[in-house]
C-alpha cells in the first residue's frame, strides 16, 4: 500500500485562512469605529440644540430686561409722586403702611399690564438664524402674572440643530422685584430724601394767589409773589426768583422749587423743609438765620455773604457749596454735601449720594424710605426632560 506524500498547496490554504480571519477582524472594528462616530455625532449634533436654545434664552432674557428698563423710571417717578401726595396729611402709624402698601400694589399692576403688552412682541434677532444648522424659536410665554414681591414671565425656549432634526426644550422665568416703600429704616414721621428728584409735581391744587399764605396747600410760578408763607406747603413749579425783596419770613411751612432759586436775604426761617430741585444762590441768610429748619438741595448752593444755621439745623446739598463770607453753624446743626466746599468747619460732613438720602431724613407726616429698583432680577432655567429626535 502507498502513501501521499504531497504537500503542494497547504501553504496557499493556510494565507487564505488568515486572510479571512483578518477580514473578519478588522470589520468588526471598523463597524465598531463607524458605529460610535455616528454615535458622537448624534450627541453633539443634540449638544448643539441645546447650546441653540441657552442663546435664546440668553436673547430674550436681555430684551425683556431692556422692555422693563424702558417703563422702570416712569414707574418709580410715579410711586415717588404718590407717595408725596400724602404730605400734610394726617395719617395715623397704623394706617400709613396700609396706604403704602396700596400705592406699591398699583404700580405692581401697572408693571404686570406693561410687561404682558411689550413682551409677547419682541421679535426673533435680526441676525437670525445663528446658522444654517442652528436655531431658535420664537418665546413660547406660558405666563405673566403677580407674586408675592413682584411680576414673574415664565416660558420655552426651543433650540435646534441638524435642521430641525433636534430639539431641546429649555423653561425660565424672570421675576422683577416690586420693592416695598416702608422698610423699616425710619420710623413714621420722617422722609427718606430721593436727590435726583426733589420736585414732586402735584395736581389738582389750586393756585396759590395771595402774598401772606397761612394754612395753604397751594401751586405758584415764577410770576407769584409771598411776603410770608406760615404752615402752609407751597409747590412753585419752575426757577424762582425773589425780586429785591428782603426779610422774607418762612415759618412752619414746605417749600418745593422745581429748578434753581434766587433770593436775596432770608432774615427768618423757622422749621422750615426747603426742596430744591437745581441751585440755591442767595446774598446771605443772617438775622435770626436758619433755624430747626432743612434745605435740601439737587444743584450747588452759593452764599455771597453769610449764612448762620441754628436749633437742628441742616442743609444737604448733592453738588457743591460756596460761602462767600461767614459760615456760623451751632453745635446741633450739620452741614452734609457730596460735592467740594469752600469752608471748613466740625460739623460741615462728606457723604456719599447715599449716605445724604440716610442723613438728610425729613420730620413731616409721611413715612417714605424710598423706592429703589433692585436690579439683580431672578433668573431661573430649567432643562425640561424631553429626549432628542433621533433619526433611523
Amino acid at each position: 500500500m502507498f502513501k501521499i506524500r504531497n504537500d503542494k498547496g497547504y501553504a496557499l490554504l493556510i494565507v487564505l485562512l488568515l486572510v479571512v480571519f483578518i477580514m473578519i477582524i478588522s470589520a468588526t472594528f471598523v463597524t465598531g469605529s463607524v458605529s460610535h462616530a455616528k454615535q458622537e455625532r448624534t450627541v453633539e449634533t443634540n449638544n448643539m440644540a441645546v447650546v441653540a436654545a441657552e442663546m435664546g434664552v440668553d436673547y430674550y432674557k436681555t430684551a425683556i430686561v431692556n422692555e422693563f428698563n424702558k417703563e422702570k423710571s416712569k414707574l418709580q417717578k410715579q410711586v415717588n409722586d404718590e407717595v408725596k401726595s400724602l404730605d400734610g396729611t394726617k395719617i395715623t402709624k397704623e394706617d400709613m403702611p396700609i396706604k403704602l402698601e396700596k400705592i406699591r400694589q398699583k404700580v405692581q399692576t401697572d408693571l404686570e399690564i406693561y410687561l404682558k403688552k411689550v413682551v409677547p412682541n419682541i421679535p426673533l434677532p435680526i441676525d437670525y438664524p445663528i446658522s444654517v444648522n442652528m436655531k431658535f424659536d420664537k418665546l413660547n410665554l406660558l405666563s405673566i402674572i403677580q407674586v408675592s414681591k413682584g411680576v414673574k414671565i415664565e416660558g420655552i425656549i426651543s433650540g435646534y440643530s441638524g435642521g430641525e432634526k433636534y430639539k431641546k426644550d429649555l423653561g425660565f422665568d424672570i421675576t422683577f422685584e416690586v420693592p416695598k416703600i416702608n422698610n423699616g429704616e425710619s420710623s413714621v414721621g420722617e422722609t427718606v430724601i430721593d436727590f435726583t428728584n426733589l420736585y414732586p409735581n402735584p395736581s389738582g391744587l389750586p393756585a396759590c394767589n395771595n402774598n401772606d399764605l397761612t394754612n395753604k396747600k397751594c401751586i405758584g410760578n415764577s410770576s407769584t409773589s409771598f411776603s410770608k408763607i406760615n404752615n402752609s406747603t407751597v409747590y412753585i413749579k419752575e426757577p424762582y426768583t425773589v425780586k429785591n425783596e428782603n426779610n422774607k419770613g418762612f415759618n412752619g411751612s414746605k417749600i418745593y422749587i422745581d429748578g434753581k432759586l434766587d433770593v436775596k436775604n432770608m432774615n427768618s426761617m423757622k422749621d422750615v423743609s426747603f426742596f430744591i430741585d437745581g441751585d440755591l444762590e442767595a446774598d446771605k441768610f443772617n438775622g435770626q438765620g436758619i433755624s430747626n429748619s432743612s434745605i435740601l438741595i439737587k444743584g450747588s448752593f452759593t452764599v455771597k455773604s453769610h449764612i448762620l444755621l441754628r436749633n437742628n439745623s441742616k442743609v444737604c446739598v448733592l453738588g457743591d457749596i460756596t460761602i462767600g463770607q461767614k459760615l456760623d453753624i451751632d453745635n446741633s446743626s450739620k452741614i452734609y454735601v457730596t460735592g467740594t466746599i469752600n469752608k471748613t468747619h466740625k460739623n460741615i460732613e462728606r457723604v456719599s449720594v447715599s449716605e445724604l438720602s440716610t442723613k438728610c431724613k425729613i420730620v413731616g407726616d409721611v413715612l417714605f424710605n424710598g423706592f429703589n429698583w433692585n436690579n439683580n432680577h431672578e433668573v431661573n432655567v430649567e432643562y425640561w426632560p424631553i429626549p432628542p429626535v433621533i433619526p433611523n
